[in-house]
């Protein structure tokens, strides 16, 4: 008798449910991106800041509690101030080189020695294809400036916007966290199979804060070996460069590479293919070295997030909020994760997500 599990209606209903239910939280998620965005960054922010809110406010005398938490609030000023305005800054020196790099395009497509000696090395029925193919990348090199700048003017506007509704949301969620508490241990009292909000919070903000620190010691690492072997072959824009590849290592995986990415197009518009090739190759070595030796010490198993998870959770958040969805990837990732192994019955999820083999070794990673 075949005793191997079929898959019925029944049993395939909840997992289509499940299915339909995730598409249309994301599609939701989606459309709602000018008020989520802001509120999921000040949750994080929130408890990212919260334990070293209670520290000042605990230290300090009564008449002089509001300086911790003044002091809290220009901190988180300065740093998101710092990490945008970077974004911004090196938008906007890209901006300002575009004119140069279309004008050297068209004096390369131009010149009687480059294009030619390169369409001689392809067969003959290639050339034409190929001739047509560079002149359209260069014209729309020139046409894209107008829109790029325009795409800057709006983010600064939004970045303004956000850090004003972010600001209020910390602001208030710090003022008002002892009473959430006070709230959630009611809660907890009146509900015996309730589960320990504390607990989530408190890993999740330990997470969190180890994420941080090692993403800026590896960003600034990172961007500083870049720029050094930028500088070699004399290529400009060394700011952008560090502030983009600092700014890119909070994007896991993808940011290192398009952080090397961006260099090596640079130097091509505005060098040439072998000074290109040489800097990428270089930069390509660096990344390995950094993503794949450097990176996992520093970081250890505290993360406990799969590799292809990591991979997966950038792409979808980035689909669902642009870039501050590749940003909030990881911690979102590692908010579900924590959340779900609290709760038993999705305790099987965040076994999926983490990198672990069983929930022993899941719950020890947890409490690191």
């Amino acid at each position: 008798m075949d005793h191997s599990p079929h898959i019925t209606p029944r049993t395939a209903l909840p997992w289509i449910c499940g299915a339909i239910l995730v598409i249309l939280a994301a599609t939701a998620l989606r459309a709602a991106a000018p008020v989520v965005v802001p509120l999921v960054f000040g949750i994080f922010i929130t408890l990212l800041l919260g334990p070293l809110d209670r520290l000042l406010t605990g230290v300090l005398p009564r008449g002089l509690k509001w300086l911790g938490r003044v002091a809290v609030l220009v901190l988180m000023l300065g740093l998101l101030a710092l990490f945008f305005g970077g974004m911004i800054f090196a938008a906007q020196q890209v901006v300002t080189q575009m004119p140069q790099i279309s004008e050297n395009w068209t004096s390369w497509l131009s010149s009687e020695v480059a294009p030619s000696d390169l369409l001689e090395t392809l067969p003959e029925q290639m050339r034409e294809p190929v001739r047509s193919a560079v002149d359209r990348a260069g014209s729309r090199v020139a046409e894209s400036t107008m829109g790029m700048a325009q795409m800057v003017a709006g983010a600064t506007g939004s970045f303004i916007t956000a850090l004003v509704i972010v600001f209020f949301l910390v602001l208030l969620a710090l003022g008002e966290g002892p009473v959430w508490r006070n709230k959630i241990d009611a809660m907890c009292r009146a509900n015996a199979q309730a589960e320990d909000f504390h607990s989530v919070a408190d890993t999740l903000s330990r997470k969190l804060r180890f994420f941080l620190v090692v993403r800026t010691v590896m960003g600034l690492l990172q961007g500083a070996l870049y720029v050094a072997w930028i500088a070699i072959f004399g290529v400009g824009l060394l700011p952008v460069w560090f502030v983009l590849t600092f700014l890119m290592s909070f994007i896991p995986n993808l940011g290192s590479v398009i952080s090397a990415a961006l260099p090596v197009i640079y130097a091509l518009f505005t060098q040439d293919l072998q000074t290109a090739l040489l800097l990428g190759a270089g930069l390509f070595a660096i990344e390995q070295v950094v993503g794949n030796w450097i990176d996992p010490k520093l970081q250890g198993q505290q993360i406990a997030v799969s590799p292809v998870v990591i991979l997966v959770s950038i792409l979808v958040w980035a689909w669902i909020w642009g870039i501050a969805g590749a940003l909030l990837a990881v911690p979102m990732t590692i908010a579900i994760m924590v959340t779900c192994a609290h709760i038993r019955p999705l305790r099987p999820l965040s076994l999926m997500l983490s990198d672990r083999n069983d929930f022993e070794s899941l719950d020890a990673a947890l409490q690191e």
